[in-house]
C-alpha cells in the first residue's frame, strides 16, 4: 500500500509545474510592472510550498529550514 504523502505529492507536482509556467509567462508579458512583481512574488511563495512537499516527501528537514527561511 503507497502511503498518503506520496499520492499527494504525486497529485500536487503538475499543479505546482502548471502555476510555476503560468507565473514565468506573466512575470515576462505583464501588462505593468505592478503585474510582473505580483506574479514573482506568488512564484517565490509556490517555491517555498514545493520545497516544503519534498522535504516531506525527502524527509529532509534541511528543505524545510530553507523553506522557512525564504519565506520570510
Amino acid at each position: 500500500m503507497v502511503d498518503l504523502s506520496v499520492w499527494v505529492i504525486v497529485l500536487s507536482l503538475p499543479l505546482y509545474i502548471v502555476a510555476f509556467i503560468l507565473y514565468v509567462v506573466r512575470g515576462v508579458r505583464g501588462a505593468t510592472v505592478f503585474d510582473s512583481t505580483i506574479s514573482i512574488d506568488a512564484l517565490c511563495y509556490d517555491v517555498v510550498a514545493f520545497m516544503v512537499i519534498l522535504s516531506v516527501y525527502f524527509k529532509s528537514y534541511l528543505l524545510l529550514g530553507s523553506g522557512i527561511l525564504m519565506a520570510l
